[in-house]
């Protein structure tokens, strides 16, 4: 799983407009699969993972978007 931590914000203003839309289909593909995991299962779990992968991916967005860039 690909979670950044926000020390990982450098790296990621760093990175080129197509590699942060590569991690952005990314980031994207695990939450749909955490999403999956966490309906299908009837066991209550946690929302941390989500929760994590939403606000990385909210991250890339707000990059890409001050950039000029639309993903």
């Amino acid at each position: 799983m690909i979670i950044m931590a926000r020390k990982d914000l450098k790296s990621l203003k760093e990175m080129t407009n197509e590699t942060l839309i590569n991690k952005l289909n990314e980031l994207r593909l695990e939450l749909q699969i955490q999403t999956r995991k966490i309906t299908a299962s009837s066991v209550p779990t946690k929302n941390f993972k989500k929760r994590e992968l939403r606000r990385d991916i909210a991250r890339i967005l707000t990059l890409l978007r001050s950039r000029g860039v639309k993903a």
